[in-house]
């Protein structure tokens, strides 16, 4: 709401959202995944490295009608034109992607901005991510590459380069 009231045109400023939120289902600890635009949420777990969300951007919803190939897409002048977002004129409502993941001990998340997806490849994501090192040093790798490759983490105005890896540690909860 906050967001949508600082326009309601086309013109607006606007910001995609992803990220995760841990809950109960019955006695379950999960993981509600959330997504809004085009940043990303990754997910790391007994050898399978998988992106959950779904990019909300015209250049997905041609790949998805088979308009395009992956290698167009990222060639796509179209490729940062996202379909849904966080004000950008849409109102104090927005539809919101979720996705409920049981929390399993060892699982990683990474969730990142298009201005590191963008520039990192899939495959050097799940390296990086595959590795034994602490979050924290996989966020600044992730991030580092993205920079490396054109990206900048100051822009405001569009696609900064960031991310935060998550590793999930005891799942009880809530805590004794």
């Amino acid at each position: 709401a906050d967001v949508a009231r600082l326009g309601d045109d086309v013109g607006a400023p606007g910001c995609t959202l992803t990220g995760l939120v841990l809950s109960l289902q019955g006695d379950l600890p999960c993981l509600h995944v959330v997504n809004v635009g085009d940043s990303r949420t990754y997910h790391f777990a007994q050898d399978t490295f998988s992106l959950v969300t779904r990019d909300h951007s015209e250049v997905q919803e041609l790949i998805d009608a088979g308009r395009l190939t992956l290698s167009q897409a990222r060639a796509s002048a179209r490729r940062n034109v996202i379909t849904r977002a966080l004000g950008a004129g849409a109102g104090p409502v927005v539809p919101v992607d979720r996705f409920l993941l049981p929390a399993h001990a060892g699982d990683r998340f990474v969730i990142c901005s298009d201005g590191l997806s963008a520039l990192v490849s899939e495959p050097v994501i799940e390296a990086v991510v595959r590795s034994a090192r602490p979050p924290r040093q996989v966020a600044r790798e992730l991030v580092d590459r993205a920079l490396a490759a054109g990206g900048t983490w100051r822009r405001l105005v569009t696609d900064p380069a960031s991310g935060v890896v998550i590793d999930v540690g005891r799942t009880r909860y809530p805590p004794p």
